[in-house]
């Protein structure tokens, strides 16, 4: 950082580790400065200016003081908090898996205002989520532009030189979606044959903002009704989201060569809502009253998960 010696900067905190007795290190994203790691004296006091500025995803105005291999918070003024991404174990999952994204693709001392910026703005839509089945498809779209952001972001159409095909694959070492001539070719390591569900997601997700029919209700917690009219509009089902996070996540491993932590608690999360949901389309084929006795009982049981 040059020659400074004291310095301010807008960040957000990323990671938070302790440190001696009442200490914290802080890992922030900085909108001037990139990745920042710094101690926050005395933040695990009970009466300090520090403690909840120093928190996971606050947002502050940051006075600094260089130091020789970690900076000092000298100053945090909390300008944002995301209070909602906190009271739910699923959005906080979320959150800290984009936090984990970042953390591997982010620079030091240097500007990374779109980052700081694209980060800030998904999480702010992941705490206006009307639910925590909406924040699958939330997780997966700010993946992808995450992804997209690096310069790393897999195709996510089909080869447009190509003939037309019914049979499309994904492959994070082929470079995404391709046709099944094409994906032969190349003889990728991995490969995996896309559903008409899967591909749907795919195209979705270059776009800026998912349409309001998947983020209002998260294709989940719906009634069989509503559940039914929204495939018949072509939204797709939480479990080809699920398909595509876990492609996405195979993307992120190719090109860093680790694995997402948080990601391990993803599918946990999600599991009771993707099985609900599962369950609705098969009892609507079943007679009804088959259907009358089921669903209430498998109601009871998705409500009653570690993480409902």
């Amino acid at each position: 950082m040059g020659n400074r010696r004291l310095y301010r900067a807008t960040g957000i905190n990323l990671k938070v580790t302790p440190l001696g007795e009442a200490d914290r290190i802080v890992t922030i994203l900085t909108d001037e400065y990139g990745l920042v790691r710094a101690v926050a004296p005395g933040a695990r006091k009970q009466k300090t200016q520090l403690g909840g500025n120093t928190e996971l995803f606050a947002i502050n105005e940051l006075v600094l003081v260089e130091g020789r291999s970690l900076d000092r918070i000298s100053q945090a003024d909390r300008v944002q908090s995301l209070p909602y991404l906190r009271s739910s174990l699923t959005r906080l999952t979320v959150a800290q898996y984009w936090a984990e994204v970042v953390l591997y693709q982010a620079l030091s001392d240097q500007p990374q205002r779109e980052l700081f910026l694209l980060l800030v703005e998904h999480l702010e839509r992941l705490e206006r989520s009307s639910s925590d089945a909406s924040a699958l498809p939330l997780l997966v779209h700010g993946l992808y532009h995450l992804l997209a952001i690096a310069g790393i972001a897999p195709q996510v159409r089909p080869c447009s030189d190509c003939p037309g095909t019914h049979e499309w694959s994904f492959s994070p070492d082929g470079g995404g979606v391709a046709c099944h001539h094409c994906i032969g070719s190349q003889r990728p390591m991995q490969r995996a044959i896309l559903t008409s569900s899967t591909r749907a997601v795919l195209k979705l997700l270059p776009r800026p903002q998912l349409p309001d029919g998947i983020v209002s209700t998260g294709a989940g917690d719906l009634h069989l009704s509503e559940n039914r009219d929204l495939q018949k509009q072509g939204v797709p089902e939480l479990k080809a989201w699920r398909t595509v996070e876990r492609l996405l996540r195979k993307s992120l491993h190719y090109h860093f060569d680790r694995d997402i932590q948080s990601a391990q608690l993803v599918d946990d999360c999600f599991a009771d809502a993707i099985a609900a949901q599962f369950d609705a389309n098969a009892v609507a084929c079943e007679p009804n009253s088959l259907a009358r006795e089921r669903v209430p009982k498998r109601v009871a049981e998705a409500g009653g998960g570690l993480y409902g």
